[in-house]
């Protein structure tokens, strides 16, 4: 290559570095931060112990002084003290489910969504819905998953 005047031009290799074909597993995770598919499959989940009772999710709207609405959304088990009567309220935790949603809708939202009295609150109304449900007292604890208030 020669310029106009009369010099020389430098000879310059110019590189691309291609990428394509070559793995890049941290450009992949980057904004993307997912697990392998297989992470969360059922058999890698133990089972619940035999004493515990998982409720149909509690979700229910209370209605806003502008008429707008508040929303609550439970997650629950119930851990009686014997695994006899976790087989009965297994059979029956949708009418507990159902009762407790009720019970709820009466509770300040408020309060329910105080993180010292929400959780509490909650609890309270399960325990209640389940002693309605069964006809008598049962001796157990309300375990609370998720409480989500808003």
């Amino acid at each position: 290559c020669r310029r106009n005047d009369g010099g020389q031009c430098g000879r310059f290799l110019h590189g691309v570095a291609l990428l394509c074909g070559f793995d890049t597993p941290s450009l992949q995770a980057q904004g993307e931060q997912r697990l392998p598919s297989n992470f969360n499959i059922d058999r890698d989940i133990p089972a619940l112990p035999p004493n515990i009772v998982q409720l149909p999710l509690i979700i229910l709207a209370i209605r806003r002084e502008d008429g707008g609405w508040h929303h609550v959304k439970i997650e629950a088990w119930l851990a009686p003290k014997d695994e006899g009567l976790a087989h009965k309220m297994d059979g029956i935790k949708s009418s507990i489910a159902k009762k407790a949603q009720e019970d709820i809708k009466g509770e300040s939202f408020l309060g329910l969504r105080s993180a010292n009295d929400g959780s509490r609150l909650a609890k309270q109304a399960i325990h209640k819905a389940a002693e309605q449900s069964l006809g008598k007292p049962w001796a157990g604890d309300v375990l609370i998953k998720s409480l989500l208030v808003y």
